[in-house]
């Protein structure tokens, strides 16, 4: 059966369009995307990698279905005008190094070479100082896309969550959407928080900051794997997790290295593991929610790691658990399970891994879904909401 081709793939087949295409970085992000790219017939000349040399030692296309040639960065010199880059590196860690050396050969960005924020997910343009990092919509509030009338709207629905949420994933309708679209005609607005990378933690100052002066009769949290993320062996584990990340580096970097004594303050770590913070951080927000007379609905959202018994994982799924990392299926079961030990799940916080049934090859990586899941997402939601009587 054919695939039906997703918004990515379009656009990515309109950047291409008929020059070859070379992968600049592959890491976990160039691989899963390499398994992309072979799924829908497209091909990539070869790959470029500041350790190219390491690379042409290891064994590291075994997944894939040929040995693709790896070169070193300085080689694309040679390709100007004739080749499309896809950046697949890093572009917190190495953007501004590989824009230097592109640009330095003849390359130019949206013309020559793309990031993976071009025709992946939407672009962050905001630093928070509470969230770290946000963005401002054109039609929308800050840090909040717009679906509806909000002046008209009767019921106002803030959805919060990562970029399993967020507007733009993959360059797909995400589930809040599709949500809006379901229920738009019983006089509904809904405010899409979702933002790519966000943890519970930051869910839960979001919420505070930026949601509850909208007066929404209803939050929806969808999510869990990016606090799952901090434990695995590429990620990163915050051990002050009300303090994002990005924004622990930012204010490190104004401490200046000699003269004052003068030390970053975080407060006190958290001896709590990621599934612990989660739990706490769903049962703050329910409680902030109906002490305020607002509805809250909190759903532990599935990944490949961690699915429902029902869905029966593709081959190339598979293979998307074997180059996101190593052990990961282990270690998503050991936060899921640690979640479901506590019996948490209640008429208020609901386990999602059975959200897409007996469903299969959903998934783009490990935790993003094409747009016929986000659709089952809103399903499933709007039969939750429903249950609950939202509206």
């Amino acid at each position: 059966m054919k695939q039906q081709e997703e918004a990515f793939i379009k656009r990515i087949k309109e950047i291409i369009s008929g020059k070859k295409c070379i992968f600049y970085g592959f890491g976990t992000t160039g691989r899963n995307m390499m398994l992309t790219f072979e799924d829908y017939g497209m091909d990539v000349a070869y790959v470029v990698d500041m350790n190219y040399e390491k690379m042409k030692s290891d064994d590291i296309f075994q997944l894939f279905r040929k040995d693709y040639e790896v070169k070193s960065p300085y080689d694309l010199a040679y390709d100007v005008g004739y080749a499309i880059v896809l950046v697949m590196a890093d572009p917190v860690r190495y953007g501004n190094d590989i824009k230097e050396l592109l640009e330095g050969f003849g390359y130019v960005h949206g013309q020559d070479y793309f990031l993976t924020s071009d025709f992946v997910s939407y672009p962050l343009n905001c630093i928070d100082p509470l969230l770290g990092y946000s963005r401002r919509y054109k039609d929308g509030r800050y840090g909040l896309k717009i679906y509806g009338d909000e002046n008209l709207a009767k019921h106002r629905i803030v959805t919060i969550g990562g970029s399993t949420t967020a507007p733009g994933t993959y360059l797909a309708k995400p589930w809040p959407m599709f949500l809006y679209e379901k229920i738009q005609s019983q006089n509904v607005c809904i405010y899409n928080g979702g933002i790519s990378g966000y943890d519970s933690s930051q869910e839960l100052l979001k919420l505070i900051r930026d949601c509850l002066c909208i007066c929404p009769s209803v939050v929806i949290s969808y999510s869990g794997y990016n606090d799952l993320f901090h434990m695995l062996p590429h990620g990163t584990c915050n051990k002050y997790p009300y303090v994002s990340l990005y924004m622990q580096d930012i204010m490190q970097s104004l401490i200046p290295s000699e003269g004052q004594e003068l030390i970053l303050g975080l407060g006190e770590e958290s001896q709590d593991s990621p599934a612990q913070i989660w739990i706490k951080n769903q049962k703050i927000m329910y409680a902030i929610c109906k002490g305020l007379g607002i509805q809250y609905i909190g759903i532990l959202q599935p990944c490949l790691g961690c699915i429902g018994e029902q869905y029966e994982l593709s081959e190339t799924e598979k293979k998307r658990l074997c180059v996101e990392a190593p052990g990961i299926k282990d270690i998503c079961k050991e936060f899921y399970k640690e979640i479901d030990e506590t019996n948490v799940f209640s008429d208020w916080l609901f386990d999602g891994r059975d959200v897409f049934g007996k469903k299969t090859d959903l998934f783009y990586d490990v935790c993003h879904v094409k747009e016929c899941g986000n659709e089952m997402i809103a399903e499933y939601i709007l039969g939750v909401m429903e249950q609950k009587e939202c509206l």
